[in-house]
């Protein structure tokens, strides 16, 4: 049997480790599939992802200002990134998030 397992990212919501995760963009995605999980703390990524990936990432690449932070997810769009999950921290805190963002 070659069956391929495939996660989308509303099947990876309701994974016990994102029980507390709060999905605040982005609905129209959540059939999109998970091919690769990849951490990214970096703003210059463009060799890294090859499309599919879920984006884990403590926010410190988005602490910059809104311009920057635009500037890295819509590279991610153009890479074809699954989705992007930020962690709420000390880099990324919900009460400071710019709504260019959300």
């Amino acid at each position: 049997m070659n069956a391929e397992l495939v996660l989308t990212v509303g099947e990876a919501l309701t994974r016990p480790l994102f029980q507390d995760a709060r999905l605040l963009a982005g609905s129209r995605g959540l059939e999109r599939r998970i091919r690769w999980v990849h951490i990214l703390e970096t703003p210059h990524f463009e060799t890294l992802i090859h499309g599919q990936e879920m984006i884990l990432t403590t926010g410190m690449s988005l602490n910059l200002d809104a311009a920057s932070s635009l500037s890295f997810v819509d590279n991610l769009i153009r890479h074809n990134a699954a989705c992007l999950c930020i962690e709420i921290g000390p880099y990324f805190e919900m009460a400071t998030a710019t709504p260019e963002l959300l």
